[in-house]
């Protein structure tokens, strides 16, 4: 990649690093003579974005950015501190499952000894799924504000509901799974991470799904 040159003297060139440079070596051309350095300058990788904001253990997550190693394994990323196996890779863009260990935290990347860090924290959330046998549809898990809701078929009394609830490995909820819940107010679910102390505090909220009406003219 070529760089501007800002100042210069017969013993030194002072060059800002060009967005889309790359680890390597430095090639200085003076009059048509080159001279190339001995050893590799390290570009730094650089994290941009990444989506989503929140996830749970298997979640796909992508990072967006510069100056990765188009060799997956090459890039060590780590999420809330714990190592996450990179899936694919280019120069400006990374995939991977979030780790079942993850955390609530930054995300980095390392490529050959040098590191960039998100500017916000990836959250982690334990809940794998969330769901009641009546239903209309997969319940919207909001990671990021610690939320559950879904709606259940119109008619179903909310007065006693049963939901199955499944976490990542380790982690506890209370109440429990298959405990029956009065759901006519949102309701409060405490739980506890891999860890046995960080809690989360999740609010619950079921709606009954509107009546379907037939028109009598289509009889």
């Amino acid at each position: 990649t070529n760089a501007i040159v800002t100042s210069s003297t017969t013993t030194e060139l002072v060059v800002p690093v060009p967005l889309w440079g790359r680890t390597g070596p430095i090639t200085v051309i003076v009059n048509g003579e080159s001279v190339v350095s001995s050893t590799d300058f390290i570009v730094a990788p650089k994290i941009n974005s990444f989506t989503p904001e929140s996830g749970t253990f298997g979640s796909t997550l992508t990072i967006l950015g510069t100056n990765f190693d188009e060799i997956p394994s090459n890039n060590i990323v780590l999420v809330g501190g714990a190592q996450a196996t990179v899936i694919t890779a280019t120069i400006s863009q990374l995939t991977m499952s979030v780790p079942e260990a993850a955390t609530t935290g930054v995300i980095s990347v390392e490529v050959a000894g040098q590191t960039g860090i998100s500017s916000s924290d990836f959250t982690y959330h334990n809940i794998l799924s969330f769901s009641f046998p009546q239903e209309t549809g997969d319940p919207i898990i909001d990671g990021v504000n610690h939320t559950v809701r879904a709606e259940v078929s119109y008619g179903t009394s909310l007065l006693s509901l049963t939901p199955t609830i499944e976490l990542t490995s380790s982690a506890t909820i209370a109440p429990l799974s298959g405990t029956a819940q009065n759901f006519t107010n949102p309701i409060i679910y405490a739980i506890t991470q891999q860890d046995g102390f960080t809690t989360q505090d999740w609010t619950v909220t079921v709606l009954e799904s509107l009546p379907s009406f037939v028109d009598a003219r289509d009889n």
